[in-house]
């Protein structure tokens, strides 16, 4: 009797009710496997050998036919006894999970993006599993020869990541409020006395600035100021650049005071 790779087997932990279905497609059996279901009337059970030579036996007749004890599938796996095996854990939750491990998956219900836990080697932090390669080219302006911003219009012929003759581009300074910080709507930003919230859809690697028109503004603890504290601002109005090292770091520069 020749297995096929749609063949299934049925394995059941003892003493339990529960019934792990595997087709044999799935499992990693290497071209030297010896498979044998030597199956006869007269002979209830076939093997399957791995490479290091461990059997393990496939029910073939009786009640347990097609039934295999999860001690002879890890067997097979060339598992073995007490080996760990690591699974990530997957949490949604609208801010990130505590004490997470390498290569466990957050989906962020604020913003519907699904992150990943990585160790560099050197830092840890949440990336996005799927960062965005649109060519959206918004809030962007191109400058003229002395370094003065201009709006980005159509005619002249402007290619920007493939795209040509873009109309009416131009940055806007957008407001930030106690209760919405949206990255996503652009780089430029301004705000008063407030509490600044932490921002959303923040993608790492990008920039802008945040001009500051009145004190005392209090800091979420995204941002991380030089020093490791947020600086005291006397005179106004103000702007501080900004760096998005993560989706839940943000890296500030240093205050430049009294720009009128």
């Amino acid at each position: 009797m020749a297995i096929q790779d749609t063949d299934l087997l049925v394995v059941h932990r003892p003493g339990t009710s529960d019934l792990y279905k595997l087709a044999v497609g799935d499992l990693p059996i290497p071209d030297d496997v010896d498979v044998d279901l030597g199956y006869t009337p007269a002979v209830d059970k076939g093997t399957v050998t791995n490479s290091a030579g461990d059997d393990a036996e496939i029910p073939l007749a009786g009640v347990n036919a097609g039934l295999m004890d999860p001690d002879q599938v890890t067997k097979l796996l060339g598992i073995e006894e007490g080996a760990q095996v690591n699974v990530p854990a997957v949490t949604a939750l609208a801010t990130p999970p505590a004490d997470p491990s390498d290569g466990d998956l957050w989906y962020n219900t604020s913003d519907g993006r699904l992150y990943i836990y990585y160790n560099d080697g050197n830092t840890q932090q949440w990336v996005d599993s799927n960062p965005s390669t649109s060519s959206d080219v918004s809030g962007f302006v191109k400058l003229d020869d002395e370094g003065t911003a201009q709006a980005i219009t159509g005619g002249g012929g402007l290619s920007i990541d493939g795209i040509t003759n873009v109309d009416a581009l131009q940055t806007t300074e957008r407001t930030i409020t106690a209760g919405s910080f949206d990255l996503s709507l652009g780089n430029h930003w301004t705000c008063g006395a407030i509490t600044v919230p932490n921002p959303s859809n923040c993608v790492a690697a990008t920039s802008g600035l945040i001009r500051i028109t009145a004190g005392p503004v209090v800091w979420s603890d995204y941002f991380k100021f030089p020093g490791g504290s947020a600086p005291t601002i006397t005179s106004f109005p103000a702007i501080i650049p900004f760096y998005v090292q993560s989706n839940i770091v943000i890296l500030m520069g240093n205050v430049s005071e009294g720009i009128s």
